[in-house]
């Protein structure tokens, strides 16, 4: 996940920190819309860690995706 978050930033402004599991990004500042795009794409390799009201927001579009699909099923 670090190379492609240095070669195609999440944000201008953000500051990569490496850790035991990987990495962490910390932006200051962007849209809602924009960071749970960004993780969404991530397709389960990268999670909200704060604030709780967008980790909230990706729960719940987890839990629509799984619902739809059991309908499929």
């Amino acid at each position: 996940m670090a190379n492609i978050i240095q070669t195609r930033p999440l944000h201008p402004d953000q500051e990569i920190i490496s850790n035991a599991s990987g990495c962490e990004v910390q932006v200051k500042k962007m849209s809602k819309y924009k960071l749970i795009t960004w993780v969404m794409h991530q397709c389960g390799r990268a999670a909200v860690k704060a604030p709780h009201e967008l980790q909230e927001a990706v729960v719940q579009i987890a839990q629509n995706l799984i619902y739809f699909h059991e309908q499929e099923i």
